[in-house]
């Protein structure tokens, strides 16, 4: 389950099956959307896992092992985003748990088991930064829970079983 605020004072409730939901409280209006499997163009799964609207209006949804989709609220579009084993620039892992914008505008979205990405909007790729044995300054883990960036510009990284990461600001 997860639930995003937005600066237009709606609301977004992802559920487990039930797909994600929008509550305008203005008008009180919901509107929901569902993965339809005729629908090539819709959620790409109804498990949403997070949410965050960015400074662009975009909302972005994770899903529990269907990636992650970019919903443009003006117009009801939705832009999935997979993981390819074969393009090392395509998102790292499709079981999504995290999806944080830094101070830059830079998505970060993290993962249960692929690590943490970020999203290069500009070329519609992703880096991908995960656990390495061999490297000490790597992730802690592969399963990247929560990001968050302090006043300094560095990004603390919550993993499962890999402790609180630091990424100093460069």
């Amino acid at each position: 389950m997860a639930i995003h605020a937005d600066a237009d004072n709606g609301i977004w409730v992802g559920s487990r099956n039930g797909g994600l939901d929008h509550l305008d409280t203005a008008t009180g209006r919901f509107t929901n959307y569902r993965h339809d499997p005729e629908n090539p163009g819709g959620l790409s799964s109804n498990s949403v896992s997070s949410i965050h609207r960015d400074d662009t209006g975009m909302v972005w949804v994770g899903t529990y092992g269907a990636g992650l989709n970019r919903l443009d609220p003006a117009d009801g579009s939705i832009t999935v985003y997979r993981h390819d084993p074969a393009d090392v620039s395509t998102l790292s892992s499709d079981r999504v748990l995290e999806i944080y914008q830094d101070t830059d505008g830079v998505l970060w979205i993290g993962t249960e088991d692929g690590g943490l990405n970020r999203f290069d909007r500009a070329k519609n790729r992703f880096a991908r930064y995960r656990h390495d044995d061999g490297n000490a300054t790597s992730l802690g883990s592969d399963a990247a829970w929560n990001v968050l960036e302090s006043r300094d510009g560095s990004l603390w990284v919550a993993t499962m079983g890999g402790g609180l990461n630091r990424w100093d600001a460069v």
